[in-house]
């Protein structure tokens, strides 16, 4: 264990980013030099033990901590513990609790507060100002300094308050803040610092009063971010009460205001002036409270909803039914009440000119994109009829509403039938099937070679998915996709099969976001979207790892006496012919195989070629497979095969399975392999069949 200087002088370099002479430590501790660098050597053995880095130390600066990410947590973890009541901010903790303070206050903050209270260098409090001050101003809000005062914020009061509670609610707990209002609980961690000082606690017992009152006149019960709004606005009004600006004019909505709810706002306002009198209670603030009041959203409402409103969110309930082609049926009357909850304060704050942001926004319109695209043509269709412009973050709200009653609705009789069509190859088909009920809700999926597609077959199923056209059949059936699925056939069979991504899709998608982001700090991405997708793909394959190891491992003749490097082919018929050479003479395969695959390329095109310079041949088990196997080619100049990634062929990979059950897994780990463009390059580079071989069976796990 550290000593009580020790940790003294590990909490001061933790709060610092740059070196801190050996003086000013002995100064800071108020003990002598020797006693400082002791208890320096003391600090390097507890982060040895502890597995992290040791103090960096520069003959002349001094020293500072390695601010690895590991060490940082653990410190920070550390000083939780060793004194629950005097702990170590993190550098955001420190951010939020001086923003919310900035934007709760009225008037200037001394610098001098936030050292005090975060235990904080003042070098380190103005850059966090200076690192808080582009954000703010995004949001409309300028920091302003002055001299020997402090610092202070200016800008529209509806933005400050809703600013306020979207960092409150995306940051600390509503539970341990109502326990603090209602009980007088204190938290330890960050909450407990910012209810102390952002709220007085005596005036926050008084505040809630009001809300109850108001809940009470009104009949209705709010959500925790409405109860905070209302909250805030309270507050900030108290502060507010020595400013001699009042309200910006803007505020004041210009519309006829609910005289009920104008009557209340009085009255609250009366009450509160009992409390403080300084405040102002004049018609201006009245109709200001009144616009904010009409504008919260509630979880519980007894009063009558006026027709309008009602017909509003028939007209969105029945449009999204017509473009789902689905029936709420039992569920409607629990939507359209969670609709009315929200759509009346919607429109008001529309009139009011409130802006309510949703913090999930960004992960609504990426898990439901279509849904929330649906919801805003309905929307921007309805708004025009109502002369109303409903925004993004408005709408994204309502999808909510909307995607939580679809998953209530039993759709097992409704989900399609889907037939999945690959010439001979059943191996690629399964590839397919499986590929679409993993990014999928669908539990029927069967499979068929071409030479058994006929009308008769497809009038069984709803959707028939193909690698290549299929005249014969009806067009509004069929979706023409990729051997591997791209981001593009996932647009159109979401599409057609009007369905979203299963649950264990939808899981990944904020990670992959997530993950998109991070990519995107270091790097520059050509085409996001496509990332996006390969991102979540490799997560689904993650999670079917362990479906796979159930699978036997497969038998597979393959060796260094089926590869062929550097090959001259003069057309791509010739090309085929050599791919399947090795296995012919090995006895593997029948001379009909390769003639089956030139006469399914010729009949039905270069559907094939998986990846660019790449082209996976192969026909059907009944074609002239005597065993399992597989052999590699190499062309020396490449042979166009006119395909859809417009470059010539270098790599055939020749697949012959007897049996496709089983090798499921195999048929993956080919189409994977031949998309990573670094190892085609090495394989279409190498000059001996060993560093081939070695590379491709590494890769499908045969080694």
């Amino acid at each position: 264990m550290l000593n009580t200087r020790a940790v003294q002088i590990l909490k001061k370099l933790y709060t610092e980013d740059d070196y801190i002479s050996v003086h000013d430590l002995a100064e800071f501790t108020k003990s002598s030099s020797r006693s400082v660098r002791y208890n320096l050597q003391k600090i390097d053995s507890f982060l040895r033990k502890n597995r992290l880095s040791p103090l960096q130390r520069h003959h002349l600066k001094g020293v500072k901590i390695d601010k690895e990410e590991k060490t940082v947590n653990f410190l920070a973890e550390y000083f939780r513990k060793e004194n629950p009541y005097k702990r170590i901010f993190s550098k955001d903790e420190m951010k939020l609790f001086i923003v919310l303070n900035l934007l709760i206050h009225q008037k200037e903050i001394p610098i001098s507060f936030f050292e005090i209270t975060l235990n904080a260098s003042r070098t380190a409090i103005i850059n966090f100002l200076a690192e808080i001050k582009t954000p703010l101003e995004e949001k409309g809000l300028k920091l302003n300094w002055v001299k020997r005062k402090g610092v202070f914020l200016t800008g529209d009061e509806n933005r400050r308050i809703l600013e306020f509670a979207n960092l409150f609610c995306e940051r600390l707990s509503m539970n341990e803040f109502f326990n603090y209002m209602e009980l007088g609980k204190t938290s330890t961690g960050e909450g407990g610092l910012v209810f102390r000082h952002v709220f007085n606690k005596e005036d926050l017992q008084y505040i809630r009063g009001l809300i109850l009152f108001l809940e009470n006149e009104l009949g209705c019960t709010y959500d925790d971010r409405s109860f905070l709004i209302l909250t805030v606005y309270f507050t900030r009004l108290i502060n507010r009460s020595t400013d001699p600006t009042g309200l910006n004019g803007d505020l004041i909505p210009h519309h006829p205001v609910n005289r009920q709810i104008d009557r209340i706002s009085f009255i609250l306002l009366e009450k509160l002036k009992e409390r403080h009198p300084e405040i102002i209670a004049d018609e201006k603030e009245a109709a200001y409270l009144t616009s904010i009041i009409l504008s919260m959203k509630t979880v519980k409402a007894n009063r009558k909803r006026p027709g309008n409103f009602s017909e509003l969110a028939d007209k969105l309930i029945g449009k999204v039914e017509d473009a789902y082609q689905v029936r709420f049926r039992e569920q409607t009357s629990e939507l359209k009440k969670l609709l009315l909850q929200h759509i009346e304060p919607m429109i008001n704050r529309i009139r009011f000119n409130i802006t309510l942001e949703n913090p999930l926004f960004d992960e609504i319109v990426q898990k439901h994109r279509r849904l929330f695209l649906t919801v805003k043509a309905i929307c921007q269709e309805i708004g025009a009829e109502y002369d109303v412009a409903i925004n993004d973050h408005e709408i994204s709200y309502l999808t909510i509403y909307f995607a939580a009653m679809m998953e209530k609705i039993p759709r097992n009789e409704d989900l399609p039938k889907i037939l999945v069509v690959c010439i001979e190859g059943v191996a690629i088909s399964k590839y397919l099937a499986m590929s679409v009920t993993k990014l999928f809700n669908i539990k029927h999926v069967d499979t068929l070679p071409v030479r058994e597609i006929h009308p008769s077959v497809v009038e069984n199923y709803d959707l028939v998915i193909s690698t290549v056209d299929l005249p014969d059949i009806d067009d509004k059936k069929v979706v023409r996709i990729n051997s591997i699925v791209t981001r593009e056939d996932v647009e159109k069979l979401k599409a057609r099969l009007h369905l979203n991504f299963n649950k264990r899709t939808q899981n990944h998608v904020a990670k992959v976001e997530r993950l998109v982001h991070v990519i995107q700090e270091s790097c520059e991405i050509k085409d996001i979207y496509k990332l996006q997708y390969d991102l979540l793909v490799e997560l689904l394959d993650d999670q079917e790892k362990e479906q796979y190891q159930q699978e036997k491992r497969y038998r597979l003749e393959f060796s260094m006496d089926e590869i062929r490097i550097g090959e001259k082919a003069r057309t791509w018929k010739e090309a085929i012919y050599l791919g399947a050479k090795p296995l012919l003479e090995k006895g593997y395969i029948k001379e009909t195989y390769a003639e089956k695959i030139i006469q399914n390329l010729e009949d039905y095109g270069p559907y094939m070629s998986i990846a660019p310079k790449v082209l996976l041949s192969h026909a059907g088990p009944d074609d002239g497979v005597n065993e399992n196997s597989m052999s590699v080619l190499t062309l020396e100049k490449g042979i166009d095969f006119h395909d859809r990634f417009a470059v010539p062929v270098f790599v055939i990979i020749t697949l012959a399975l007897k049996e496709t059950k089983g090798y499921l897994n195999l048929t993956e780990k080919i189409i994977r392999l031949a998309n990573q463009q670094h190892t085609v390059d090495r394989i279409i580079r190498s000059v001996n069949k060993r560093d081939v071989y070695h590379l491709i069976a590494k890769h499908l796990d045969l080694i």
